[in-house]
């Protein structure tokens, strides 16, 4: 390819923004999942609960070199970013677009604001957003010139190595099927042996997820199956805050015109129509590619709540419509009727929101001040990961003073286990006691029979009362337990976390063997009130009824409301 003055544009445009995002992100506390994360990254394993092994290799390149370091975190991050964009571009490179239109589609993936915030965070999104990008090339790329074999076999490779990284991957197969079985000229594909040779290649590639399942009695399956990520069986509607949280990680105006642009296509493709002309098949296949996951899942959010960042992937072949649409492409004369300068009104218009939105999550904290915003700490980026340090080493103080020696554990949230781990003396691993609960850190090593343990419970969401209901139920865990005061950490003169901790002294049994022993030996008398006093080694429904009054007593008594948001008690 013929290099041309906008090239050297977009790569300065990539290093520049990969470079403040690095220096503000070196700066900036580690965030509890990129805790866990790293976590899967110093155990490594051929897959995990929750997803593909992906990020834990991932991650371990980084580790191996910079060590278990924020360095480490967060330049693997934006390395993934950084690759990831390179892909997009050569992408967009392949196709009729414009100087203007590729740097307005480079400029809106690097400034839209889920991506460009998101991409100082290592997820497991951060190896997903590599393969979805490479991908998309792969595949513009073999569509354009159907004889380079080595380009098929490339995009089963980036499905695979994206579906290890994150299930999501896999609409990316779904939208490329689509493709194929949309359009008759296209099913000769599926005669080839070169197609089959690479569908054979992606199963290979994500066997280890099986292998770990078939170990593991098929957990991570049912974690899919039961949606755990998204409520479990008992979720709820959340169209609503989906909606909000594309507005708000895409561009409110952006978004908008996207949809707007769909529903174009859509009609002006529709069957019958005689001046239809149908789309180029790369075309078709990127539209089939940016409609796919934020589609689902509307229909899905109906029933279930559904997280803002899981269809960032398809924000990459979304912005390049959206500027193919914006920027005439190179073969077209300029446009000056009236809808087109609407559009390009409308577009221009968009980037105000997403300017507004990157600044803020840069400076939110000293905006929120300067307009002297009452809102919960939790909501403003600049507060929502600060106070988890603080936390973890008055714990620690706590621990060296009324429990030397006692082990660490993270009451009820996969969270605290893992940021505990990332901030404690020497980073050790820390269990999680996972009170009726399974993720991750059910398969790690558990606690200890016989020791003491300082138990703790970091709260985020310092305007509700938390919900702990670990008290009665570690009174059976332990053989004695002792709960101390709730506490806040206070930055700046706000409450952004708060924290409860209880001593448990001489482990003894799982909550679920607590739950096993009910079942089979004391709700018998719950059922039969007859046969109490026959069994006298069991407890007696009072002692339940006690149990649950103190459970009562506990939530009534936790903080929240009053004095919880910015400047309330000023």
């Amino acid at each position: 390819m013929r290099l041309e003055r906008s090239d050297g544009l977009a790569l300065g445009l990539l290093l520049f923004a990969t470079g403040a995002r690095w220096l503000y992100a070196m700066g900036a506390p580690i965030a509890a999942d990129e805790a866990y994360y790293w976590e899967w990254s110093r155990r490594l394993d051929l897959a995990y609960y929750d997803q593909g092994p992906g990020v834990a290799w991932y991650l371990r390149a980084f580790t191996t070199i910079f060590g278990d370091t924020q360095l480490a975190l967060k330049t693997a991050a934006l390395a993934a970013s950084l690759i990831a964009l390179c892909f997009y571009y050569l992408t967009l490179r392949r196709l009729d677009l414009s100087p203007t239109g590729r740097l307005l589609a480079l400029a809106i993936v690097v400034f839209a604001p889920g991506l460009f915030g998101g991409s100082m965070l290592i997820m497991h999104d951060s190896p997903l957003m590599i393969a979805w990008s490479a991908g998309l090339y792969f595949s513009v790329r073999w569509i354009q010139d159907r004889s380079r074999t080595g380009a098929l076999l490339a995009i089963f490779v980036c499905v695979a190595l994206g579906a290890l990284a994150k299930h999501t991957m896999l609409f990316f197969a779904a939208g490329f099927a689509l493709w194929i079985f949309t359009d008759r000229r296209e099913l000769g594909l599926l005669a080839r042996p070169v197609f089959w040779g690479g569908v054979a290649l992606a199963f290979a590639l994500v066997s280890p997820m099986f292998i770990w399942n078939a170990q593991h009695n098929w957990d991570g399956v049912s974690a899919i199956i039961h949606l755990r990520s998204s409520g479990g069986v008992a979720a709820s509607s959340g169209v609503a805050p989906y909606i909000a949280g594309q507005l708000l990680a895409f561009s409110p105006i952006w978004l908008a015109l996207f949809v707007v642009l769909a529903f174009a296509q859509a009609w002006a493709s529709r069957p019958g129509r005689a001046d239809n002309a149908p789309l180029a098949p790369e075309w078709r296949f990127l539209w089939l590619n940016a409609i796919m996951l934020p589609a689902f899942f509307f229909v899905f959010s109906f029933s279930r709540q559904i997280q803002a960042n899981w269809t960032f992937p398809s924000y990459l072949a979304m912005g390049l419509l959206l500027a193919h649409a914006v920027a005439p492409a190179a073969t077209l004369a300029r446009r000056t009727d009236l809808s087109a300068r609407l559009l390009r009104g409308a577009f221009y218009f968009g980037w105000i929101p997403v300017l507004a939105l990157n600044i803020f999550a840069f400076a939110s904290v000293p905006i929120t001040r300067a307009l002297n915003l009452n809102v919960p700490a939790y909501f403003v980026p600049g507060y929502r990961t600060l106070g988890f340090a603080e936390a973890v080493r008055e714990i620690e103080a706590l621990r060296d003073r009324v429990a030397p020696g006692a082990g660490l554990a993270a009451a009820n949230r996969y969270q605290d286990a893992a940021i505990a781990s990332w901030y404690a003396r020497g980073q050790p691993f820390i269990s999680s006691v996972n009170i009726m609960q399974r993720n991750q850190y059910n398969y790690w090593p558990q606690l200890e029979r016989g020791r003491d343990y300082v138990i703790f419970y970091i709260h985020e969401k310092t305007c509700e009362r938390s919900q702990i209901f670990v008290t009665p139920t570690l009174g059976f865990m332990f053989e004695s337990v002792e709960e101390l005061p709730e506490r806040s950490v206070v930055v700046d003169g706000v409450v952004v976390k708060r924290y409860q901790v209880w001593i448990g002294r001489n482990y003894r049994r799982s909550w679920e063997d607590m739950v096993y022993h009910y079942f089979v030996k004391q709700s018998i008398l719950d059922l039969m009130p007859n046969l109490k006093g026959y069994y006298t080694e069991s407890a007696t429904a009072a002692a339940e009824d006690d149990a649950l009054l103190a459970l009562q007593k506990i939530i009534a008594s936790r903080a929240g409301g009053d004095g919880c948001s910015l400047f309330s008690g000023m």
